[in-house]
């Protein structure tokens, strides 16, 4: 029977590595994962979650309750953070962290801290975090997320143990999807671009009986494609479209999370409440910046495709169900163009990261796109 490590696409050593260790009962108190967008750090953070809460060694094979809800991201025991500031973390953000964690767990007696982002970890956050990190409490696991070594405080890196992971290959990220799923090439490369060359999150895009991204995807693709050849009020209405394309799945989610607490507001303490509204709030809002990160995946997606077919190469083509708008759009604009605006669309994408504006954001990235036409 597959364990939660089986999940962890791409990095055989990775998961092998932390199978064992938690075979061995030896999972460390604080672990930093290194490597590139796209490698599966989450899942594999996830996976790690799973088998510290499970406390066996049997890596939390089947069905429990226990490995649905961690792998859902719905456990109130295991919280994920991102960076809330335009420069990283904010004190406040660690400040909160390390008193979550002389809290007493909501359920059992352990509980995992996932910390994404920590390159973006500055010299004050990360003074006002070295203790916690260094001496747990009891029970406590934390597991750090980042891109490469030399953007991590060395500080931070000292303090734990260290896995890297490897760059996956588009070929082979492509292959492990068509593997663990139906789809042919073609759409498992739509499915790949779309979620930000996440492997994990193009296999549940195209997973069987739950067609609600592809379906998502498609509609982002035409409000994106109709307004870049629209006037500038057709830009703007096409962003406030698109947000309201993103609003349904993220109230549906919030509601799920809602229900869930109010199934067990009888046997939790108050203390508790708050613990799991606090986590469900930053859940909803990592569900939101996680479409609003989807409608700019498939801005570029589309700007890489137009600039495929400049390159006179539509074999590389990625979003080929849509090709004659591509190809209409290829005919107004130049490759200097493209590049151009590429860029600062990535650059807008990664401003999402903060507390700026979904929709100034989307606003400016389908301007600089239209903008690109001669």
């Amino acid at each position: 029977m597959a364990d939660v490590f089986s999940k962890i696409f791409g990095q055989p050593k990775v998961s092998e590595f932390l199978r064992r260790s938690a075979a061995e009962e030896h999972i460390a108190q604080s672990y930093l994962f290194l490597g590139p967008s796209g490698s599966n750090k989450t899942q594999a953070a996830y996976a790690l979650a799973c088998a510290f809460l499970c406390g066996t060694s049997k890596n939390c094979a089947g069905t429990c309750s226990l490995r649905e809800s961690v792998l859902a991201h719905k456990h109130p025991d295991v919280k994920f953070y991102s960076p809330e500031g335009e420069s990283g973390y904010l004190v406040s953000q660690i400040h909160e962290i390390i008193h979550d964690s002389t809290l007493a767990p909501v359920r059992g007696n352990k509980k995992v801290y996932i910390l994404d982002r920590v390159d973006m970890l500055g010299a004050f956050s990360a003074n006002a975090f070295l203790k916690t990190l260094e001496e747990p409490t009891s029970g406590t696991c934390f597991i750090l997320l980042g891109r490469c070594a030399n953007s991590v405080l060395p500080t931070i890196r000292s303090r734990c143990l260290v896995v890297p992971f490897r760059q996956i290959p588009p070929a082979q990220a492509i292959a492990i999807i068509m593997q663990n799923t139906i789809a042919d090439e073609q759409k498992a490369q739509i499915a790949l671009s779309a979620s930000g060359n996440s492997i994990t999150a193009a296999i549940k895009m195209l997973t069987p009986g739950d067609n609600s991204l592809i379906y998502l995807r498609e509609q982002i693709v035409k409000i994106v494609l109709g307004a870049v050849v629209s006037t500038d009020w057709g830009v703007l209405k096409a962003v406030k479209d698109l947000l309201l394309l993103v609003k349904s799945p993220t109230d549906e989610y919030r509601q799920r999370l809602e229900e869930s607490l109010c199934d067990s507001d009888d046997f939790l303490s108050d203390a508790a409440k708050k613990q799991l509204e606090k986590a469900n709030k930053r859940s909803v809002k990592r569900k939101e910046s996680k479409l609003i990160n989807m409608i700019f995946d498939c801005i570029i997606s589309l700007m890489h495709d137009v600039m495929m077919i400049l390159a006179n190469d539509s074999r590389r083509v990625v979003n080929s169900d849509f090709f004659e708008e591509l190809k209409s759009f290829a005919n107004k604009t130049n490759q200097i163009k493209m590049v151009r605006a590429l860029d600062q669309v990535i650059s807008l994408k990664n401003a999402n990261t903060y507390n700026v504006s979904s929709e100034s954001l989307l606003d400016l990235a389908l301007f600089e796109f239209k903008g690109a036409q001669e």
